[in-house]
Formats: C-alpha cells, structure tokens, sequence
C-alpha cells in the first residue's frame, strides 16, 4: 500500500491540506497519506527542509514525501521531484528538499514538465493542490520519474551549516526550534563522544552556560541542558520551559561545547 507523507505550512484551519488530500485520493485512492505537519511557519523553507530531514528515514520504502513550503509560487522556480532509490521527494526547487538531497547524495533531479500529470487548470498560487499532490499521487501509483519531465543538476541548495571540532571545542549553530522551543543545533550526535558526556556547551551570543544531560527529569524545572537529539542531533532545553525564550537566542545564533579536560 502507498505511502504519501506531506509537509506544508498551510496550517488547518483552511481548507488547503484537506484539497491536496481529495486530489491524491482522486488518483491513487489505494494510498495511506500521512501528515507530518502543516504548521511549518509561514515561508519557513529552512525549518521544512529540516522537518524532513529529522523523520523521513522512519518510513517505510517507497514513501513519496511531498514538502510543499512555497512562497514562490508561480514564478520562475521548478517544480522537482527526485528519488535515492528508497523514498521519493517532490517539492519546490527553493532549496526544501536539499538537506535530505546532501544526507542522500541526491546528484540529479526531474523538472516536472509533462502537464498530463498536474490537475487542470492550474493555479498560479496553489501548486500544492495542482502539481505536488498528483504528481505525488502518480508517483506511488508506479509512474516513473522519467515520465514526468527531464533531468537537471543545478537545483537549489541551501548549505547545511557546519559543526567543527578545534582544540578540543566543538562549535555549531540552532537550525531549528521545535513546538516546544527546544533549539536543534547542527552538531550531530555521534560528535558527543564519551569524553563530552560531562561538558559544559557556551551559549556564544549571551555567554550562559549549560551543562550536558541524558533527560530533562535529571534536572530540577526551568534547569537549563543540552543533550543527543531524537532527531540525530544536539538540543538546547529548559525543564518544563521554553528554552527559546527563556535563552533568547534563535537560529543562527552560535554554540560551543568544550570538554571537560583537555583532548
């Protein structure tokens, strides 16, 4: 049975997420569509692009992830969709497919050009509902990739902001803040070797200082940590709080996680 996943920032109290869901139904009603969240901010391709990066690996083979944040709707931009053999992804080409595209080494992708697969007519300001969704639906349905437009290589990226490890300090960046504004930076967990498990991290824009946990229960409420991410990555929290207002700090802003002897 196929598996449609989506993403959007339509939010739900229109009607938008509910109509993409009619046109696959339309044309693959076989399909099991999941909504990972239509509550991305408004525009927010970078906060999409991670979404689907943090999750897309738990589902099963041959899902088709549609990732539709958008606000250049009608515009030059492509319509893409591309696959690394496992998953399929469609989406706009404005960079909210990328993170994903880097982890799966995802060289190429289709420009979505054969119209006989969009809905008619076609919106210039709903893509969603007139090319994503069937294009998606007729992707689980068997269609083939080759069948919905050509191959290009220079699709949009947004680069993935680095972690480095100098001296003995690993510095990164917040890429994301999650419902509960737990701040996901961009060290990855497997950089948090034993040596790290009882440092300290230093917020660079305030100079406050956290230490590492395992879970927010080994702290006391509003107590302040960083710990390995569920989503493969190293998180900011306040027991019980918002650590993105607590903190006041946002994506962008810097990290340092130092050990605590020497390396």
């Amino acid at each position: 049975m196929p598996v449609i996943a989506l993403i959007t920032d339509f939010g739900e109290k229109n009607w938008f997420a509910g109509e993409m869901k009619g046109v696959i139904y339309g044309i693959s009603p076989d399909a099991t569509v999941i909504d990972i969240t239509h509550q991305i901010p408004p525009g927010g391709i970078r906060t999409a692009c991670f979404t689907l990066l943090a999750c897309y690996s738990s589902f099963p083979q041959g899902t088709v992830f549609c990732n539709v944040v958008d606000p250049g709707v009608g515009s030059s931009r492509k319509a893409i969709a591309a696959s690394n053999g496992k998953y399929f992804f469609v989406g706009p080409d404005n960079g909210v497919l990328s993170w994903v595209f880097l982890k799966e080494n995802v060289r190429t992708v289709t420009h979505l050009t054969n119209s006989t697969f969009f809905r008619h007519p076609v919106s210039s300001t709903f893509h969603g509902r007139d090319i994503f969704a069937p294009v998606s639906a007729h992707l689980s349905s068997g269609v083939s990739l080759e069948k919905l437009g050509t191959q290009f290589s220079d699709f949009k990226q947004i680069t993935f902001p680095a972690s480095t490890l100098d001296n003995g300090k690993i510095i990164g960046e917040i890429i994301c803040i999650d419902s509960f504004g737990n701040l996901i930076t961009s060290i990855g967990n497997d950089m948090i070797t034993p040596e790290y498990q009882n440092s300290s991290m230093k917020i660079l824009k305030t100079g406050e200082t956290l230490l590492f946990g395992r879970y927010f229960q080994e702290f006391k409420p509003l107590d302040k940590l960083f710990y390995t991410g569920s989503a493969g990555f190293v998180e900011i929290a306040v027991n019980g709080g918002n650590a993105s207002e607590v903190l006041e700090i946002t994506v962008g802003d810097r990290v340092e996680i130092t050990a605590p002897d020497p390396i």
